[in-house]
Parts: structure tokens; sequence; C-alpha cells
């Protein structure tokens, strides 16, 4: 009786695995804030050893299923690579940029007023004041001011303040900001100086460039130093952050 021999090429178990590690190489040399970014801190490297033990496990179950090698190393590697390319796309895209604008506070409207220069003789007199018993409309007042940073390799440049408003809530408010794109950014407020965790700080929402305000949720902590900080939820690191002091 002929005994049927199966020959097994080693590249044929390798390359599954040896083309998405290729193109993580690539990337490090191309996009270096990755891997710092990557292991940064124990969180980010075991949600990242997490996805390639995940992924190692589906590769070998995928080899015992799938009888022709070339559609066994396929069925490895474009997954593999999909999704290390969903994970690491955003770092390819544009810079997030806002111009922003600052809400006119009252203190800023009353130091304007002060340098204002004197008017001329033949200028036209002033309006009159308002009618006794009226009182001027109010205006948001300017508690703190700050310059983003970029953190752990990313980039960032920019002024974020906070101000509270006539209505009694406080927001975040940025101005000329630029920050590196990355995947999941979420910016928090989170109490003490340049800080760089997100631990105690407080959630304001998705950081995107299609707004310039984030209200600041009613009961949080104004009195001390706080940081506006651009946090990647992907990897569990900080992209930029901007410490507040008194205006």
């Amino acid at each position: 009786m002929a005994v049927e021999t199966q020959v097994r090429f080693p590249w044929q178990r390798a390359a599954g695995l040896a083309i998405p590690l290729a193109l993580v190489a690539a990337l490090a040399l191309a996009k270096p804030e990755i891997v710092r970014g990557t292991f940064s801190s124990a969180e980010s490297v075991l949600r990242v050893a997490a996805v390639v033990v995940g992924w190692t496990l589906v590769a070998r179950l995928l080899r015992r299923v799938i009888a022709n090698p070339v559609a066994r190393t396929l069925a490895v590697a474009i997954p593999g690579t999909a999704l290390l390319w969903v994970n690491v796309a955003p770092y390819f895209e544009d810079d997030v940029k806002i111009a922003g604008s600052f809400p006119e506070a009252a203190s800023t409207a009353t130091t304007a007023a002060a340098d204002a220069p004197a008017a001329a003789a033949d200028q036209p007199a002033p309006a009159a004041p308002a009618a006794p018993g009226t009182t001027a409309a109010p205006q948001p007042v300017q508690l703190t001011t700050g310059r983003f940073v970029g953190l752990d390799g990313h980039r960032g440049s920019g002024e974020a303040a906070i101000f509270r408003l006539p209505s009694g809530e406080a927001i975040v408010a940025f101005r000329d900001l630029s920050v590196q794109s990355v995947p999941d950014p979420v910016l928090y407020l989170v109490p003490g100086a340049n800080r760089e965790s997100k631990a105690n700080g407080v959630r304001l929402g998705r950081f995107d460039g299609s707004r310039d305000r984030y209200e600041i949720p009613a009961g949080t902590d104004l009195s001390g130093p706080v940081t506006v900080l651009v946090w990647c939820e992907r990897f569990a690191v900080p992209v930029a952050g901007a410490t507040q002091t008194a205006a």
C-alpha cells in the first residue's frame, strides 16, 4: 500500500504571522510614536498583548480547518493586517486642528476698555450712559488658561481656557489648537498640574475637530490646578495636555 507523504514547508506556517509583523516593523520606522505609545504604560502593553494572543489563537484554529496552505496563509495574514491598519490608520491622518475662539470674557472686556486711547477732542462725544436702574448684560468670566504640549512623543500645540458662563455652567474652550490624530481620542479634565494620566479625571467627551468648546459637568472642582488632557483610549496613552493657571 502506498503511503502518501505530505510535504510541509516551514514558510507556510510562518508567513501568516510574518507578514503583519513585518508591517509592524515598517510602522515602527515610519511612526516611532506608535511604538513609544504602545510600551509607555502597563495597561497599553496588556491591551496589545491580549490582541496578539487572540489573533494567534485564531491563526492556529484556521490552520486546522483550512487545508490549502496558500488559502491558510491568506486567511491569517489578511485579518491580521486589517486589524493592524484599523488601529494605526489615524496616525497617518492630518492633525486635528481647531481654530476656535474664546468667549468675550468680562475681565477681558474691562481691560480692553481701560487700555483704549482717550478720544480726541474733535471726535464725537460718547453715547449717553444707560438709564439709571439698568445693568449691563452678564458676560462669561475666564477662570484659567494654559498652552498645550505634546506628550509621549505626540504633537500638540495651541491654547485651552476654562470659562464660567452667565448661566453658571463652566466650559473648556480652545484656540489655535493642533493635536496629532490618534485612535479613539477623548478629552479629560484631570485634577493637578502637568498630568499625563486620566486617573481621577472627568471625561468631557470624544475629541475631534467638530467643536471648540466642551461643557464641564456640574460639581467639578475647579478650585485647584487642573490639566486639560487629550487621551488615546485605544492604547491608554496621553496625547497632549494643557495645565491651567489662573487667568
